[in-house]
């Protein structure tokens, strides 16, 4: 078994030893994000498999370790995506075992320039969501919060846009001053830095996403993070349909002799009295979960982490330094104490351009190059949302202008230096006719 075994990873690195894809200008398609990965990854999934385990295990510990030492978080929970970590992390400062914890109605501040999946964690929790506008580096304007405050006012999602670092201080001192709660969507921008310390650990609890245009992947999945340990408990609660039994990894799985002290603990009452734990049931949860194979996956990714982000930031770097010279492009403005990670190269058309959005839009799409709108554009005039109470505060302007004239194309580490050469060369061309 073992000579089969190694010559399957042989054979798999011998796959991508020979699987190199050559750079065809106006040929091959620019993604505006995707998924880095070579031998290493597949031989960790193929040996995760052979092992047998497929569920939740030792790698899944081993990896949700590794994401708390990297963002610098006490405990992570590993979920099967960004969008459901936003929702546990609201689901669980919902229970009543949280202190002054949050009830039907209340209201959570958070920027208009959103992704839906932002706003959704709150609907789906009952919560009412109090849309604000952002500033110039597409995040929320720290300085519209207290003025959207009310006496129904509870938490704060600020949501690290396209990478871009939120100011965490500010937000931080007003959710302090009026006791609120707050959860970061730091989706995008993990694990970007704020002050020296990483985003989706300032607040009660943060979030970050392995979707394949991530940073970081498992083709999809998901975490929490929090230093609370009854936020974990709830959590993992929460994503494993609501059982009671709190351990990340059963030591039953690991050693079928082991015998669980607290498995016949008497924590049930009357016609639950002595159940089984592992079968209790404390709160109504969802199936959330991931499996062992992502886990081995990600494994694998971390190690890239360092290497992806340069790759990212010189992407990024290039494209300002080049693209700005036109007049005709506005790149994010950013905090003096941020340290992004970008997502994506977020791009707004000035006032001054000879041109609309569409018309560069349909360019760069003819070369080859792909773009995306700001996500959710303005939220409000989305169809799903006409009939859902959405309250906003203020005119919007800095949303209703990026709805119109903002859109992203890729910086991802799978873009070379030639591909982003091909990429201002093909700007510069649109540019000419004006």
């Amino acid at each position: 078994m073992d000579e089969i075994t190694k010559k399957i990873m042989n054979g798999i690195d011998e796959y991508y030893q020979s699987s190199e894809k050559k750079f065809i200008p106006g040929v091959t398609r620019i993604q505006f994000g995707g998924s880095v990965f070579d031998a290493a990854e597949v031989k960790g999934v193929v040996a995760s498999l052979l092992d047998g385990w497929l569920a939740r295990g030792k790698l899944t510990d081993q990896f949700e370790r590794g994401l708390a030492e990297l963002v610098g978080s006490k405990e992570t929970a590993l979920v099967n995506s960004g969008s459901s970590a936003l929702m546990l992390a609201w689901g669980a400062l919902k229970s009543p075992k949280v202190p002054y914890h949050l009830k039907d109605g209340d209201e959570i501040i958070t920027s208009a320039l959103t992704h839906v999946a932002t706003v959704n964690s709150i609907l789906h929790n009952n919560l009412k969501p109090v849309l604000i506008d952002a500033d110039w580096t597409y995040d929320i304007n720290p300085d519209l919060i207290e003025g959207a405050i009310t006496k129904k006012t509870r938490g704060i999602l600020p949501m690290h846009f396209l990478g871009n670092p939120c100011k965490m201080d500010k937000i931080m001192d007003i959710a302090k001053k009026n006791n609120l709660f707050v959860v970061e969507d730091s989706c995008d921008a993990f694990p970007a830095k704020y002050d020296g310390k990483k985003v989706g650990t300032f607040g009660d609890m943060g979030s970050a996403s392995f979707y394949v245009a991530h940073l970081l992947t498992l083709a999809e999945g998901g975490a929490v993070f929090y230093d609370n340990p009854l936020y974990g408990t709830l959590v993992k609660s929460l994503r494993d349909w609501g059982r009671s039994c709190p351990c990340t990894i059963c030591k039953m799985h690991e050693d079928p002799t082991y015998k669980c002290p607290s498995r016949f603990e008497n924590i049930g009452k009357g016609e639950l009295e002595n159940y089984d734990s592992r079968y209790m049931f404390t709160n109504v949860g969802y199936n959330l979960r991931t499996t062992e194979m992502q886990a081995a996956f990600g494994l694998e990714q971390l190690k890239k982490v360092p290497e992806f982000i340069k790759i990212r930031e010189r992407n990024f770097n290039f494209y300002k330094k080049e693209l700005e010279k036109s007049g005709f492009i506005k790149f994010p403005e950013v905090y003096k104490k941020a340290e992004p990670i970008w997502f994506a190269v977020p791009l707004t058309i000035t006032e001054s351009a000879p041109f609309k959005r569409k018309e560069l839009v349909e360019f760069l799409e003819s070369k080859r190059i792909e773009t995306r709108p700001f996500f959710a554009g303005l939220i409000t005039q989305q169809p799903a949302y006409k009939n859902v109470e959405l309250k906003v505060h203020g005119d919007l302007p800095v949303t209703k202008y990026t709805k119109d004239n903002s859109f992203f194309l890729g910086c991802y580490q799978g873009i070379t230096e030639e591909m982003a050469s091909y990429v201002v060369d093909s700007f510069n061309e649109f540019f000419k006719k004006y």
